[in-house]
Parts: structure tokens; C-alpha cells; sequence
């Protein structure tokens, strides 16, 4: 049961963006720390090519190549370290990075559920 996620479900559009047509993918991979963030509180309500948001968390104590992926407001993890140092740059110098849901795997273990890629 779903604990003050409606909400955040039902305002979607807040967050949604457009990806170009001209977009290129860049890396797909599953989101890391899935398991530890509300991801499948609304797994229901995740599609297969949902746009994401990113963002970055420089401070981060564990990794200062953090970037963090949201859908709405909900946390869903991070990038994995192994490709996170070059796209933390691209975000750093200000260039638009785009995630979307390319695969969601219900049957997986949770930290194969989501795939997600990077357009840029």
C-alpha cells in the first residue's frame, strides 16, 4: 500500500520533459541502491520509456560523483559508480543529460528491475 506517494504520482507532468528527437543514447545500466530507496513503493506506476530527472550530489559522502535519479519526487537510486565520473561532468559543465526507463523487469531481483538510459 502506497503512504503519501499519490500524490507525488499524480504530479507527474511537473517533472516530465521532452527528449530530442536527435538524442543519443549514451550508457543504459540498472539503478544502484534501488533496494534502498522508494522505487518499489510505485513500481505500479513506472512505464517502460518514463522520463527520469537527475541530479547531481556533489557533497555526497560516499561518492562526490553522486547523481541521484527521481521520478517525481521519489528517489529511485543512483548511477552506478562505474559510469558516473564522466556524466557528473557533462552535468557539471551544464550540458542536458536525459534518463528514461528502457526496461522494467517485475520478475528480476530488485537491483535488476529498472533499466534505465542516458541520452544526451
Amino acid at each position: 500500500m502506497l503512504t503519501g506517494s499519490i500524490s507525488v504520482v499524480m504530479s507527474y507532468e511537473k517533472y516530465s520533459a521532452k527528449i530530442p528527437v536527435n538524442a543519443k543514447k549514451i550508457v543504459d545500466f540498472y539503478i544502484a541502491g534501488y533496494i534502498f530507496y522508494q522505487g518499489q513503493d510505485i513500481e505500479s506506476y513506472i512505464k517502460e520509456s518514463d522520463i527520469l530527472h537527475l541530479k547531481r550530489e556533489p557533497e555526497n559522502i560516499h561518492d562526490n560523483n553522486a547523481i541521484a535519479i527521481y521520478r517525481n519526487e521519489v528517489k529511485l537510486g543512483y548511477i552506478p559508480r562505474n559510469h558516473n565520473e564522466i556524466l557528473a561532468n557533462i552535468l557539471d559543465n551544464e550540458i542536458k543529460l536525459y534518463a528514461r526507463v528502457k526496461y522494467k523487469y517485475i520478475e528480476n531481483p530488485t537491483w535488476e528491475r529498472l533499466k534505465i538510459e542516458i541520452l544526451i
